[in-house]
């Protein structure tokens, strides 16, 4: 399950590769540990299809360009799209912030199908590992992990969605270690919001509910199908906006954090949890206090209104660097209250929208 390791101290970083086709990347900091997946879609869709929406109040740390009115539109697109639905739950009324309250079939059910169809090319295992300027466009350079080669493409239009951890890093090499991208604002890696969540799990389920709930689930194993069966487990996302910051160190990036969420934010999700159900809190339990643990990092590209303020425009589109766009969590100026992928997918639906009146 897991495709590889990633570890960062202050100094430098490392990888190793663990498996090719494996779903999960683990980037390890010094107080952060970071668990995300390779698939299509982030770990939200591919663990469990999740996408929440936020508060209204969210849009207000966004340029002026973007607010909840603005955003309304593309999030009931994205809903009618990822054909949204009520997951279950042990209450009627689920508890803000705990993931969970909609649950999609997947990007690979939904938005992949209608790109394919529209003349999309998918290069399952290429990995990309460079990216730079050519003549008025881009060129970027992968591997393909199937056979070991490595293939360049250009293109007059870049967007980058790597995820946050591999934009930040894709573009920290280009700026700093290849000097392809060498416009990329200096704030990058600044407004990293490690999102580091609380573990809960929350069971039994009665009998009647199990097979709903497991349906509901993207389990990516047998063992992790059969909890689902039994047991709910549920990622308390925090409201806690603690920012961190991503540096480049060779070999990769590095995140500084210097401590973890407040004692109160953490009291509270736990509250919201056990009020869902009967739960185990692994965070308190399992972990060391001092161990962040995350599969929402945002942040670190943020958009903003100027480059002295962040990485991106409203647009998406990178500061001093035209036609190259980030579309990912990196570009969020704020974490929100719950998983990130809706508010994601909704500014996705939006840059597209204003890409093709620009062309």
């Amino acid at each position: 399950m897991i495709r590889n390791i990633r570890r960062a101290n202050a100094r430098r970083s490392r990888e190793w590769r663990i498996n090719t086709y494996g779903l999960y990347e683990i980037h390890r900091f010094q107080r952060l540990t970071v668990l995300g997946a390779s698939g299509v879609g982030g770990g939200s869709h591919t663990d469990a299809g999740i996408q929440d929406e936020p508060s209204s109040q969210y849009w207000a740390d966004f340029p002026a360009e973007i607010t909840p009115s603005v955003m309304a539109p593309y999030i009931a697109r994205v809903r009618t799209m990822s054909q949204l639905t009520q997951a279950p739950t042990h209450s009627q009324q689920p508890s803000p912030g705990v993931a969970g309250d909609a649950a999609s079939p997947g990007l690979d059910l939904t938005y992949l199908p209608a790109a394919l169809t529209a003349g999309a090319e998918l290069w399952p295992l290429c990995e990309a590992t460079r990216i730079s300027t050519h003549l008025n466009g881009y060129a970027i350079e992968a591997l393909d992990l199937r056979t070991g080669t490595s293939v360049t493409v250009h293109a007059d239009r870049l967007v980058l969605a790597a995820g946050t951890m591999n934009t930040l890093r894709l573009l920290f090499a280009a700026r700093d270690r290849d000097h392809s991208l060498p416009h990329v604002s200096r704030t990058l890696g600044q407004r990293f919001y490690p999102a580091a969540t609380q573990p809960q799990v929350l069971g039994p389920i009665p009998s009647e509910e199990s097979t709903h709930v497991a349906s509901t689930m993207r389990p990516t194993g047998a063992g992790i199908a059969m909890l689902a069966k039994i047991y709910r487990p549920m990622t308390v996302v925090p409201a806690d906006r603690l920012s961190a910051t991503v540096r480049a160190v060779p070999g990769g990036v590095t995140a500084d954090v210097t401590r973890q969420r407040s004692p109160e934010t953490s009291e509270q999700k736990a509250a919201d949890a056990k009020s869902v159900g009967p739960s185990v809190d692994i965070w308190h339990t399992w972990l060391p206090q001092r161990l962040g643990l995350s599969a929402h990092p945002v942040g670190g590209a943020a958009l903003a209104s100027t480059r002295f303020q962040g990485v991106a425009s409203h647009t998406g589109e990178v500061f001093g660097q035209p036609r190259l766009y980030v579309v990912d969590g990196s570009t969020l100026p704020t974490a929100p209250e719950v998983a990130p992928s809706l508010p994601i997918a909704a500014l996705a639906e939006r840059y597209a929208e204003l890409m093709l009146q620009e062309a």
